[in-house]
């Protein structure tokens, strides 16, 4: 076996068990599907150092706004986008566009796309560069988005990088519609007696 080989073969192997260690993550979080924090923080954190980025949010759809709130947000200025008070209507800005399109949408420079909008990353000072963003989806339905910013280690998202994010949108939708489901039973019945 050439050297090449071996170390394409070395690099197939890191990835799968990135990929692994990933699904794991985010299949430990269906021990407790409503537990919504636990659910947001553990994706959150899951996603980071899979993608080994800088700074991630998640957004859930709220029905009765309209609009796409923080949920949960890591990085260095995490607290202060959970402190503001903003919404984000579907359509605008990355996050909107990957929900009102249920499309993963990676980002290189984010100042140089027509949808990024500096109002969150102002309000907060914090320097968008890369960005990628995922749907949350559960049976065909948009419930969030999933976005990271700023990766670590260069500025471009790969294929297969996308197609992760993709899945991981699929996993973390089957899991909070779940948990959505387990609320609703639990209201349910609090109702009945």
């Amino acid at each position: 076996m050439s050297d090449e080989a071996y170390q394409r073969l070395l690099a197939d192997n890191q990835r799968l068990r990135a990929e692994g260690l990933l699904l794991r993550r985010v299949l430990h979080l269906f021990a407790a599907p409503d537990d919504f924090e636990l659910v947001f923080e553990g994706l959150m954190d899951a996603v980071l150092a899979h993608f080994d980025a800088q700074a991630g949010s998640l957004y859930m759809f709220d029905a009765d706004s309209g609009a796409l709130y923080f949920a949960a947000a890591r990085g260095p200025k995490a607290a202060e986008v959970m402190g503001l008070d903003l919404t984000i209507a579907p359509g605008h800005g990355i996050a909107g566009a990957c929900f009102e399109n249920c499309e993963v949408i990676a980002v290189s420079d984010a100042h140089k796309d027509p949808r990024f909008s500096r109002e969150v990353s102002e309000k907060v000072g914090y320097e968008v560069h890369s960005m990628l963003s995922a749907p949350i989806v559960a049976d065909s339905q948009v419930l969030g988005v999933l976005q990271i910013m700023n990766k670590q280690n260069g500025s471009t998202f790969s294929p297969e990088e996308v197609q992760i994010a993709e899945a991981v949108g699929r996993y973390a939708g089957g899991l909070i519609g779940l948990g959505l489901e387990l609320s609703d039973l639990h209201n349910q019945r609090s109702e009945e007696a």
